[in-house]
């Protein structure tokens, strides 16, 4: 009895005592959205595998090639499709399997196709621009469903995502149950100065370490002013309202979400007379960079202004759709 008690002593496993901190370190390795987005490129090759009557795992490098034109065949986007396709190979990563997508030579050529002969284009958004988002806010003062205080809320909201070249993902919450004061904004991380209004943004989509940056929202004599309208907005909740609460929200104290503030920005652009499927919410940084490169300014100031580390920022600018 006591040999074996000491047999079974011997096999347990040393590393127990890190598993808890080893697992807690594997799921904050990937970003929420990036997590999301995994899960609906796994749905989509679970469901392609049924159709075809074939095992998800393992899949073969041919198989992946194979998905990836099923995909461009049902008009998604390229960026979507290659999003897609590296979900199934982080999850064959996670299972101990080869990686269909390493080397896979079939598979870059049919990305490279698909980009060439793809209809998505990125101009299909137009930008926002100053002329655009005066009208878009003097709609939004005329929705009556709204109170006075959700008004001004998503004024704030439109001036600091147009003046602050911001992604959707870094001013709204992913939805109401999965806001995290610790990863969105809050009334917290906004700081008042005399001349601007400094907004931290504790990550954004190149920086998924966490190190944060500041953007400076300056006063301006506009009408879409920011740091005026944060002022407005703000001036009644920030001596009552607790500094973990999102930076924007409804009076119901139910953050403003993606898909809250794409519906209510379409919903002021038809009221403006704006085709409201031509915009996106993405559509105020297209705004803001073509903005930008309509007024003369370098490019290495709008890569700094929008966080670009690359020419990508390029692809931003409409000016052909200025106005």
């Amino acid at each position: 009895r006591k040999i074996a008690r000491g047999k079974s002593c011997s096999n347990q496993n040393p590393w127990n005592p890190l598993s808890k901190h080893l697992r807690y370190l594997v799921c904050h390795a990937t970003a929420q959205s990036t997590k999301t987005s995994y899960h609906a490129g796994w749905k989509r090759f679970k469901s392609f595998c049924h159709r075809f009557k074939l095992p998800p795992l393992p899949a073969s490098k041919h198989m992946l090639a194979y998905f990836a034109a099923d995909l461009s065949r049902q008009a998604l986007a390229p960026s979507t499709i290659r999003v897609y396709t590296a979900a199934v190979a982080a999850i064959h990563r996670a299972q101990g399997l080869p990686d269909p997508s390493r080397h896979n030579s079939i598979l870059a050529l049919v990305k490279r196709g698909m980009s060439r002969v793809s209809q998505h284009r990125q101009a299909t958004r137009n930008p926002i621009t100053p002329r655009v988002l005066r009208r878009i806010l003097q709609a939004t003062q005329q929705f009556k469903h709204l109170c006075r205080q959700d008004r001004r809320m998503l004024r704030a909201a439109f001036c600091t995502a147009f003046s602050g070249f911001l992604r959707v993902s870094e001013f709204t919450s992913p939805s109401h149950r999965a806001f995290d004061p610790s990863l969105h904004t809050t009334l917290k991380d906004l700081q008042w100065h005399k001349n601007h209004v400094s907004l931290f943004l504790k990550r954004s989509k190149t920086d998924q370490q966490g190190r944060g940056v500041s953007i400076c929202l300056p006063k301006v004599p506009k009408s879409f002013c920011p740091f005026a309208a944060l002022y407005k907005y703000g001036k009644h909740i920030f001596t009552t309202t607790p500094w973990s609460t999102p930076l924007f929200h409804f009076r119901n104290g139910r953050p403003l979400t993606r898909q809250s503030c794409c519906h209510h920005l379409r919903a002021a652009l038809y009221s403006a007379g704006y085709n409201p499927m031509a915009y996106n919410t993405h559509s105020f940084r297209i705004g803001a960079a073509t903005t930008a490169a309509a007024a003369g300014m370098s490019s290495k100031t709008i890569m700094r202004h929008g966080r670009w580390r690359s020419s990508a920022y390029k692809r931003y600018i409409h000016t052909t759709n200025f106005a």
